[in-house]
């Protein structure tokens, strides 16, 4: 048995309309016809859900007999509800452009969604990055991060959160934590449900638990440019306590040494989070990270938010430059298009919030494709990735370097 599958797409407006009037019905009648003609060939007419075709594979798609789709048809039905997966489509979709339809569809009934991999299962991988300034004793930028790899502690997170990649003349440029001479990073995870300092109050909300340090980033920093806004950092201490608040007391508290202990790592039990360098127009994603943009009476910078939360999106661009210069993505903020040069990047529409760079956006299968670089200065719902093709070597090169810093341009 073998199967042909014709479908379109356009603009959805007026059931499908504007498709099946554009070339889909005549493309469908030729080859209905063309199927007649074929000596001694049994075939059966089915219609697929479009939304099935559009986020999975075709062998997991749903589909209708047409004898169902003639009978809502019939029965003025307005939409039709998949098997498999829950999804509520119009039924002009399926059936084609019909004037029979006595009731015209209302507001479609919330579809039973089909988000992929739960958001919750991907948090304990999700890490609030903080740079402490042993100076100050406090937590004095915040960000978000991934964890890659748990046998070595290894997490990706956005540059900028930890040096000046933007050219910014108040920061020495490319410099590890902002030229801070007590400067380090400080990790915040979530507990887990069986951890003895979770609770259920505090469910979603991270805890300061380890130190970290930069070992791994863009060499073109020595160049006077950059790059790439990622850096790889390898947890290097536990402290002997979690540390909650605003991170007052993390330089109070005893710390244990993790850095090449695989066996320390593994009584950890850290989350990590799969990479794919695959992404699609038009698919559907989430970032994952820590807002800091203030929320409810607070405003940004009031106070350290420890809760995680997230966002979905869409992949709409891709931009890859073969000579190093901007490909084509919105301006670094201070507008220093002579410093930072992304040699590609990935758009989404998406609602993100300062706080939220470093943190993972991930596909349907809660495969990171990117990290949060920054907003679009012109439109606030347009943000640019870091793509994962571009911060893979810089793992790679933390795998090699046991703990010394590496670059890589």
């Amino acid at each position: 048995t073998r199967r042909l599958i014709v479908s379109g797409r356009g603009q959805v407006g007026d059931g499908g309309r504007k498709i099946w009037k554009g070339g889909y019905l005549l493309v469908c009648k030729c080859v209905t016809r063309v199927m007649e003609n074929y000596g001694g060939l049994e075939f059966e007419t089915h219609g697929f859900c479009p939304e099935c075709l559009a986020k999975k594979s075709v062998s997991e798609a749903s589909w209708w007999e047409f004898t169902a789709i003639r009978s809502a048809v019939k029965n003025s039905e307005g939409t039709l509800r998949c098997h498999h997966h829950g999804h509520v489509v119009d039924t002009r979709f399926v059936a084609g452009p019909v004037d029979n339809l006595t009731k015209k569809p209302g507001p479609l009934p919330a579809p039973i969604t089909d988000p992929g991999v739960p958001v919750q299962e991907m948090l304990g991988a999700v890490v609030l990055v903080g740079l402490w300034d042993g100076k100050s004793r406090k937590v004095v930028r915040a960000g978000s991060g991934v964890i890659v790899d748990r046998r070595r502690g290894l997490i990706v997170t956005a540059g900028h959160t930890l040096m000046n990649v933007w050219g910014n003349s108040q920061y020495p440029f490319g410099e590890n934590y902002y030229g801070l001479r007590q400067g380090k990073v400080v990790i915040g995870v979530i507990p887990d449900a069986t951890d003895e300092s979770g609770s259920k109050r505090n469910k979603g909300m991270a805890v300061f638990r380890y130190f970290a340090k930069i070992v791994a980033k863009d060499q073109s920093f020595e160049r006077g440019e950059c790059h790439l806004d990622a850096c790889v950092l390898r947890i290097t201490t536990k402290m002997e306590n979690d540390v909650s608040g605003n991170g007052e007391g993390c330089g109070d508290q005893p710390e244990i040494l993790m850095l090449n202990n695989e066996h320390a790592f593994k009584a950890e039990k850290l989350q990590a989070l799969k990479i794919s360098d695959k992404c699609e127009l038009e698919e559907q994603v989430r970032v994952l990270g820590f807002n800091q943009g203030g929320e409810g009476l607070l405003g940004p910078g009031e106070s350290l938010n420890r809760f995680v939360d997230f966002a979905r999106g869409y992949v709409c661009k891709k931009f890859v430059s073969s000579s190093g210069s901007e490909p084509g993505g919105a301006a670094a903020p201070n507008n220093n298009r002579d410093v930072f040069k992304p040699r590609e990047e990935i758009a989404i529409i998406c609602p993100t919030i300062g706080g939220h760079s470093g943190g993972p956006c991930v596909n349907q299968q809660g495969e990171v494709i990117g990290i949060l670089s920054r907003a679009d200065p012109a439109d606030s719902q347009r943000c640019y990735l870091s793509p994962t093709s571009e911060w893979k070597p810089l793992i790679k090169l933390a795998k090699k370097s046991d703990g010394a810093t590496g670059l890589l341009g």
